[in-house]
């Protein structure tokens, strides 16, 4: 992955196209962040990151959940904070 890599130049680069084809979990594996499930309010996931560290935080109440790994980069409120 190269450094600095916008939303769009990553999905391309890891030939995403659609958004059924988007799986959460292999991107973050790819990208070297770590992908969390708890409750959230008010969002359904959202992402914490400090440096070359990134946290994805995932609302395990949702219904999209059943597939765990598939989202929709729309659906998705990012929030960046320090850790």
């Amino acid at each position: 992955m190269s450094k600095n890599t916008g939303p769009d130049a990553l999905l391309a680069e890891l030939g995403i196209v659609e958004p059924a084809d988007i799986r959460i979990e292999a991107i973050a594996q790819y990208c070297g962040a770590t992908v969390v499930y708890e409750p959230l309010t008010g969002c359904e996931a959202y992402i914490a990151g400090h440096g070359n560290r990134a946290i994805i935080t995932v609302n395990s109440r949702s219904a999209v959940n059943c597939a765990r790994s598939l989202w929709s980069s729309s659906s998705v409120n990012q929030r960046v904070r320090g850790l």
